[in-house]
């Protein structure tokens, strides 16, 4: 499964994640990233977190301080 590369991003943890929008409401998922090009990284999701084909990924997350 592919993401743009402007998906993923580090928690605050320090794990790779993309962020999964459902019914309203964002969800990370930790994910291990593979091969990447023309925009797109590879991502498997890590061991006991969920991501499937047609998730809507959110690219570009605002920063609150």
């Amino acid at each position: 499964m592919a993401v743009p590369v402007a998906a993923v991003s580090l928690n605050g943890a320090g794990e790779t994640v993309v962020t999964v929008r459902q019914s309203e409401r964002n969800r990370q998922v930790p994910v291990e990233t593979g091969a990447s090009g023309d925009g797109f990284v590879e991502v498997v999701p890590a061991e006991g977190s969920r991501l499937r084909p047609g998730d809507l990924v959110v690219v570009g997350i605002e920063s609150r301080s």
